[in-house]
């Protein structure tokens, strides 16, 4: 996430609208936006009335604790690196940074997406504006927080499976306390490729498509929004076609029963009152639709020179510890 926001914050044009103490802030904050999550929603906590929701009167719970375990740390003389700043400077820092992490609670999502909309219809943001510079680093934040959707599709897959896997984990754990499971989070109802194509269609796209109405230079983080999209739909159209014809078997299968004999209605309701196999996905098959590939971290071609560069370093590497090896034997032969 941090990468992503330093990425951002470094375009040409945000460039001129962010100036070095405004980007501090947005890269703290990224930093610190889930320190210390414990890997269940809000929702969750506060059904289980959970001390973080008491403490927290059950608002934006998890972000109130992101941010307050961050600033506990920042206050350590071991971690402190805002000792360089004035007081004054110190209170506008910790004020911005706690309003940014807040933006990443999801029950604001749609506030702040539609302000940042009827920003952008009105002009775009004045950096001499704090507002308007707050309410960008708010957007920035959120777009980081779910920035996997815009990485390569290998990539993007391998997050969304984490993602999903901690869902389940939480729907687990309600189930277990006898809660009603959260929406996405049941292991028996878990439709994974509809679940990627929902999340990009009703929070990932809108939220990018405005950033980048503001700044064009963006444009390329939206059209790798767009081939996501399209290869989970892909997945989910192969997943759909695989269901019916399951379907299709089952019903070409099934074995017809004998007009003539004169047991043949106790026979239908014996045919009837069978259990049908079942046709839904697994939760292997849901969460990991295709196999995963092995993934290398910089997906880039090698140059030639590049090969020819590593085998004569490879060379060189060799040759040095023959050396060494005949200078060490020699060393015991002659003394």
């Amino acid at each position: 996430m941090t990468q992503f926001a330093f990425m951002i914050v470094n375009d040409s044009k945000l460039d001129s609208t962010l100036n070095q103490m405004d980007k501090f802030k947005q890269l703290t904050a990224a930093l610190v936006h889930d320190v210390g999550h414990p890997g269940v929603n809000n929702n969750f906590l506060i059904a289980m009335q959970d001390d973080l929701a008491m403490t927290y009167n059950d608002r934006s719970v998890l972000e109130n604790h992101h941010a307050t375990t961050a600033f506990r740390l920042l206050s350590k003389d071991k971690y402190n690196i805002l000792e360089g700043l004035t007081e004054e400077q110190y209170r506008d820092f910790r004020k911005t940074v706690v309003q940014v992490v807040l933006a990443t609670d999801m029950a604001n999502h749609f506030s702040i997406t539609s302000m940042f909309e009827s920003k952008i219809s009105l002009g775009s943001i004045n950096k001499d504006v704090p507002d308007d510079k707050l309410l960008l680093m708010k957007v920035i934040m959120k777009c980081a927080d779910i920035n996997n959707q815009t990485r390569p599709f290998d990539i993007a897959k391998r997050w969304s499976h984490m993602c999903i896997r901690e869902f389940l984990s939480q729907g687990d754990k309600e189930r277990q306390n006898n809660l009603p499971v959260s929406p996405l989070m049941d292991r028996n109802n878990m439709n994974f490729p509809k679940s990627q194509l929902d999340f990009i269609d009703y929070i990932v796209e809108r939220l990018f498509k405005h950033l980048v109405n503001s700044f064009p230079s963006l444009s390329y983080i939206y059209q790798s929004v767009s081939h996501n999209r399209a290869r989970w739909k892909q997945l989910y159209d192969e997943q759909e076609e695989r269901k019916q014809a399951e379907l299709d078997l089952i019903n070409n299968t099934a074995t017809p029963v004998p007009m003539t004999n004169s047991a043949q209605p106790q026979e239908l309701n014996n045919n009837n009152n069978e259990e049908q196999p079942k046709v839904e996905q697994g939760i292997e098959e849901a969460v990991d639709p295709l196999p995963q590939p092995e993934i290398p971290l910089v997906v880039q071609p090698v140059k030639k020179e590049t090969l020819v560069v590593q085998e004569q370093g490879n060379m060189i590497w060799v040759y040095s510890i023959g050396v060494l090896l005949v200078a060490v034997l020699l060393y015991f032969v002659l003394f």
